[in-house]
């Protein structure tokens, strides 16, 4: 349990693995931005090869064979996770009541902590509804008492004049001042982190983190979440790895973390990623439903 670990293979069979392997209840958070029942394909851009090749589909029969799929993982994820453990589940308008409802079921009601909202920003275009800017982060623990380190936003309405620091005198309030005359304010650490997030862009089409790979999401997100949910040494795992976000930042916070995907350009992607970054990792891949080659 001391490697991290990049499987390349059916996440299902990746768990059921996984379980078998000592990995039960020791995992601290999941992370996963499963598909969102879109109906499309999406696509990655080698650059050096001046291709578009397809990275994944997100095409179903029916909203029901999705959800079925999304169960059947999410149940096991529940086996995975540490008795302080949390899970994230990424999702937008399509099925994130659908899914809610589902793990209510699973994790149970009283364990839901949070509906984030992930605000983005994006170009507009003129239509007959309002503009879809933000996903949805579903957010469970195990239990009641769970991993959480208390994180902090700027207050978007303080101003210089609400932070000095005022006493009564002779009835009068007035400002206090230091030694060489200047005002005193309070040192502002910032609120308490709100459930709507609107700070965090998504990556522009120039950013540093750009791969091409087209549902990347940014690290400034994964790592508020990582920070929040785990501590230095927990195991984090993300089971629709994609392009490697969540695996990246768990190694640059002193994580440990397992990834899992099916694509073949995902794991190559992510295996890059992380070799360009000089991490290292266990790589297992499964070729068959009772067969695995494991390639240190």
């Amino acid at each position: 349990m001391e490697n991290n670990l990049l499987i390349h293979g059916d996440n299902l069979q990746a768990m059921k693995y996984l379980l078998e392997n000592g990995y039960r209840g020791m995992i601290d958070l999941i992370y996963i931005d499963p598909p969102y029942f879109t109906q499309k394909d999406y696509y990655y851009t080698d650059k050096q090869k001046n291709q578009e090749v397809i990275a994944y589909s997100d095409k179903w029969d029916d909203l029901q064979s999705y959800l079925n799929f999304l169960k059947e993982r999410l149940i096991l994820m529940k086996e995975l996770l540490s008795e302080k453990g949390s899970i994230y589940v990424h999702l937008d308008w399509r099925t994130s009541h659908y899914v809610k409802v589902m793990m209510d079921e699973i994790f149970g009601y009283e364990n839901f902590r949070n509906e984030i909202v992930w605000h983005r920003s994006i170009w507009t275009t003129i239509s007959r509804q309002f503009q879809k800017a933000h996903d949805v982060i579903l957010w469970y623990s195990k239990q009641s008492d769970y991993t959480f380190n208390q994180l902090y936003q700027t207050y978007k309405y303080l101003n210089k004049r609400h932070g000095l620091i005022q006493k009564v005198v002779n009835g009068k309030k007035i400002r206090l001042k230091d030694e060489k005359g200047n005002y005193i304010t309070r040192d502002y650490s910032g609120v308490a982190m709100h459930d709507v997030w609107e700070d965090i862009n998504i990556i522009g089409a120039t950013g540093s983190e750009r791969l091409n790979f087209g549902t990347q999401k940014p690290e400034a997100l994964l790592e508020r979440i990582i920070k929040t949910s785990s501590n230095e040494g927990d195991i984090v795992a993300d089971f629709f790895c994609g392009s490697g976000t969540t695996l990246a930042v768990a190694e640059k916070l002193g994580r440990r973390w397992i990834g899992v995907d099916n694509s073949d350009v995902s794991i190559e992607v992510t295996k890059k990623r992380l070799e360009n970054a000089n991490y290292k990792f266990v790589f297992v891949r499964f070729s068959s439903e009772n067969e695995k080659s494991v390639i240190i």
